[in-house]
């Protein structure tokens, strides 16, 4: 044996008893609120002006990735890393019609 220190692992016989799902590791669920308000106004005949405002992911709030599952990973469980979910976006529009 040398001097470096062995990688623990599940052996070849935990395979049929290591369980294919765990239940305390799930990632997190979707939770975006999306937003828009939109008026329009009447100038004059045949005239008209509207406005409207969109926000996304109204909250601010981080999506984390999945934990990690992977048995012989020394971050079994830990959530290393965030979704690519877009930061609060918001955007005003106005659009004439004549």
């Amino acid at each position: 044996m040398t001097s470096k220190a062995r990688l623990v692992r599940p052996a070849a016989f935990h395979r049929r008893v290591f369980p294919t799902r765990i239940s305390g590791l799930r990632g997190d669920g979707a939770n975006q609120w999306n937003a828009n308000v939109q008026r329009e106004f009447g100038l004059r005949e045949g005239v008209w002006l509207q406005f409207r405002v969109d926000a996304l992911n109204l909250a601010n709030r981080t999506q984390f990735a999945s934990p990690n599952v992977n048995p012989y990973s020394t971050d079994f469980g830990r959530v290393t890393s965030q979704t690519n979910t877009r930061n609060r976006f918001i955007q005003a529009q106005m659009r004439l019609r004549f």
